[in-house]
C-alpha cells in the first residue's frame, strides 16, 4: 500500500524504490506494479490516496516498524479524542521516527511546486496530523509509510506533509496521515501479522 497521487498524472504504475515517487533516479529496484488504486483515477479531491502493490518474486517485505511485528488488528481512533504516540518507519535517515498524532479530523490542500508546469493540487478529504518529537515525521518520499502506536498496532499511513516548503519540510511541519481503517477498506485488505489484541484502544 502506498501513496499515488504524485504519479497519476504521470501514468505511471510501475513502483521503484527512490527518493522522489514523481521522478525516481535511473537504476532504482523495482519494487511491483500497481493494481489496484484509490481513487482509481486522477482526482483533485482525495480521500484515501493509496494504492495496492503486487510485489515483484524477489523483493522482502517486513512487518515490523520498531522492535515487534505489527498486529493485524489496525486500531480505529474515531473514538478517540486525546492525543497518541506514534511511530513510522520511511526512506529517510532517522528512518524511525516518534510523533503525536491527533485524533481530530482534518482536511488538507497541497500544492506540489513542478519544474516546468503547475503545481499538482490535492484536496485531502479527511485525515489526521502527527508532529514529530525530534524534527519532521515525514520527509518526501515517506508516503505511504504505515504509522503505528505504542502497542504495534497500525492506526494511520501517511500520504503528505503540512508545509510551505514541502521537498525540505521545517521541524514542526506535521506529517498528514490517513485512517488505516479506511485504507483497507478503501482497497479491500487485511492486514498480515499476529493476531495480538491493541491493549491501548
Amino acid at each position: 500500500m502506498g501513496s499515488l497521487s504524485a504519479a497519476h498524472p504521470l501514468g505511471q504504475t510501475e513502483v521503484v524504490l527512490g527518493a522522489m515517487p514523481i521522478s525516481p533516479a535511473s537504476g532504482d529496484p523495482r519494487i511491483g506494479e500497481v493494481i489496484e488504486s484509490h481513487p482509481p483515477v486522477p482526482a483533485d479531491e482525495v480521500e484515501l490516496d493509496a494504492c495496492l502493490v503486487r510485489v515483484e518474486d524477489e523483493v522482502t517485505l517486513t512487518s515490523v516498524v520498531r522492535q515487534a511485528v505489527m498486529s493485524r488488528r489496525p486500531r480505529d481512533l474515531d473514538d478517540e479524542s486525546d492525543p497518541i504516540i506514534v511511530y513510522k518507519r520511511g526512506i529517510h535517515a532517522p528512518s524511525l521516527t516518534e510523533g503525536l498524532l491527533d485524533p481530530t479530523p482534518v482536511s488538507l490542500r497541497v500544492e506540489l511546486p513542478q519544474l516546468g508546469g503547475p503545481p499538482i493540487v490535492r484536496d485531502y478529504l479527511r485525515g489526521w496530523f502527527v508532529e514529530g518529537a525530534d524534527g519532521p515525521f515525514a520527509r518526501p518520499g515517506d508516503s505511504g509509510s504505515i504509522v503505528v502506536d505504542e502497542d504495534d498496532c497500525v492506526v494511520a499511513m501517511v500520504v503528505a506533509l503540512k508545509s510551505d516548503t514541502p521537498y525540505s519540510p521545517k521541524a514542526d511541519d506535521p506529517a498528514f496521515v490517513v485512517p488505516i481503517v479506511s485504507v483497507l477498506e478503501g482497497l479491500g485488505v487485511r492486514l498480515a501479522g499476529p493476531d495480538r489484541p491493541c491493549t491501548l484502544c
